[in-house]
């Protein structure tokens, strides 16, 4: 651009104290003479007194001339120019007609308001802006600083703003004088980059605290996993977790029921309703199911909403607690078995302690009425000694149970030949029982390595069950035989009630009774006390049920050790 040729103005004050126009031409100046000289013509004035000359005329015209093309120079450059009084009335002088483009209000309303700009200068930006000023009334020091002015819309603008004093030749205060230059675009691109480092920096913060809390929850001994969205999409599994997957090592981005397909009947529910009110929700001891038969799960689950740069998380937290349920629930169990037991133990102690009592009291009346004979005491007798060995079985069940279970059983064996033992055996039931028939198939001889007394105990415990539980009567078939070249076989088959389907799994259970308490009942320890030393000679026992009804138990007992 070829340089703008300009007027140079001085002025001089008279001792009459009159400005005068002393002398003009032509030169290049800069904006802030031409911004002094306009001042100048606005602020003081040209007065042409009565006693100038038509001489005067040409000075005047050129003078003139020189305030519109500074006027024309200042309108037309892409910033607010203005010049302001310091001294009491009106303020503003002058302001560039760029200021309506800039904020929205004429010269005239921003000329007439000795206050607007203090008004829409930023509430932040005040206080700043009044120091700067007052220093620069002070000091003469020039102001310069970047300030925020609101448009007549409410809008936020950035303006450079610079201002100075101008005095006089002889150092009198003239008048301040400024300019504005709009910068909103450099500062709007400086916040919006300022924005996206802060922005990347928080994201870069976010991802080290995502790390860290990684890192965390991949330590923990618990199933993790980090969810989001409605699909409950997996974005992290911690090695817990990732075990429970069965191995899968595409579980990442899938969602959670498709890759936790056990757990998404029950975690559902959870996961929306911690979506839907924003709060945990824990459940204790969740039961789940497993797949191919196995037994079903447990876990404390924990679901707690998180949140992140990317909107909302759950966190979802599993502890398997199986074996405390287990284990809790094998101790429940116990106890009740022990309750039960108690209850069972004091009604069978208590049968036949009765029966002692009551022949007793019976036998002391009939002496003391001297109605005592040989056959009576004979009967009283029986019965004492049938009760006796009742109770005799029950301390011996429970002790063996004691012995069982703290692992004290031991067993005594010897070449025991099997044949005549059964023989005895089933004699000595037979002659308790006239409603049954006892038919018994035997082989000539058969020698095990075998404790003798506890394989009685065995085959008695069975003989006395066929015949408890065939009240009714009937045959009973006892079968000793050789199963193998390394085994012997005994089985005992009744025709009585038998065992109901449900019941049948937990029959060798300790003190389980298929039929509940009753006559027939006992403590539920023959079954539980006969397998046990069945396993210890190495043998095993098991049940049939035959469909014309009735029970058959089978007993195999190794021949040599």
């Amino acid at each position: 651009m070829p340089p703008v040729r300009r007027a140079h103005v001085r002025w001089r004050r008279p001792r009459g104290g009159t400005a005068t126009f002393a002398d003009s031409r032509r030169a290049a100046v800069t904006i802030e003479d031409g911004l002094a000289t306009l001042a100048s013509l606005a602020s003081v004035g040209v007065q042409l007194g009565a006693s100038n000359t038509r001489a005067d005329e040409p000075l005047e015209q050129s003078r003139l001339l020189a305030a519109v093309r500074y006027r024309t120079l200042i309108e037309q450059i892409p910033a607010v120019t203005f010049l302001a009084s310091l001294s009491g009335g009106k303020n503003e002088i002058y302001v560039s007609p760029q200021i309506e483009s800039l904020l929205g209000f004429t010269q005239e309303e921003w000329v007439s308001d000795p206050v607007l700009w203090y008004r829409q200068t930023h509430p932040d930006d005040r206080d700043r802006v009044s120091q700067k000023f007052g220093a620069l009334c002070l000091t003469g020091a020039p102001f310069r600083d970047v300030v925020r002015v609101m448009t007549r819309g409410g809008e936020t603008v950035w303006v450079h703003a610079e201002a100075r004093l101008v005095r006089d030749e002889e150092g009198q205060l003239l008048f301040l004088q400024g300019v504005g230059f709009d910068v909103s675009d450099q500062y709007r691109a400086r916040e919006a980059h300022e924005e996206l480092i802060r922005e990347q920096a928080a994201r870069a913060e976010a991802d080290r605290e995502r790390d860290r809390l990684r890192e965390i929850l991949s330590g923990l001994p618990a199933a993790i996993t980090l969810l989001r969205g409605p699909e409950h999409t997996i974005e992290f599994l911690n090695p817990v977790a990732q075990a429970l997957t069965g191995g899968n090592t595409d579980a990442l981005g899938k969602p959670f029921r498709e890759v936790f397909a056990e757990f998404a009947e029950v975690s559902q529910a959870i996961f929306d309703q911690v979506l839907s009110t924003g709060q945990p929700v824990s459940a204790r001891e969740l039961r789940i199911g497993c797949p191919d038969g196995q037994l079903a799960r447990f876990f404390n689950f924990i679901c707690q909403p998180l949140s992140d740069d990317r909107g909302q998380l759950l966190l979802a937290h599993a502890v398997e607690v199986t074996e405390l349920v287990r284990a809790r629930r094998e101790v429940e169990e116990a106890l009740r078995l022990r309750d039960e037991f108690l209850s069972i133990a004091s009604h069978e102690l208590r049968t036949p302690i009765a029966t002692l009592q009551v022949q007793a009291q019976l036998m002391t009346r009939r002496a003391h009425r001297g109605d005592v004979d040989a056959l009576r005491i004979q009967e009283a007798f029986g019965v004492v000694n049938g009760q006796a060995a009742r109770l005799s079985r029950l301390v011996h069940q429970l002790l063996d149970v004691s012995r069982l279970e703290t692992g004290k059983l031991e067993l005594e064996r010897e070449t025991t030949d099997l044949v005549p033992l059964v023989d005895q055996l089933v004699a000595n039931t037979q002659a308790t029982c006239a409603w049954h028939t006892i038919d018994l198939e035997l082989p000539e001889s058969l020698e095990a390595y075998v404790d003798a007394l506890r394989v009685e105990q065995v085959i008695t415990n069975l003989l006395d069950n066929a015949v408890k539980y065939s009240p009714n009567g009937g045959d009973i078939q006892v079968v000793l035989a050789r199963g193998d070249d390394e085994h012997a076989e005994l089985s005992v088959r009744d025709h009585g009630l038998g065992i109901p389907p449900e019941k049948r799994a937990d029959i060798f259970e300790r003190f389980y009774q298929a039929h509940g308490s009753g006559s027939r009942s006992g403590l539920g320890l023959g079954l539980y006390v006969s397998r046990q030393i069945v396993e210890m000679h190495g043998g095993s026992i098991c049940a049939e049920f035959p469909m014309d009804g009735g029970s058959r138990f089978v007993v195999r007992l190794p021949l040599n050790t």
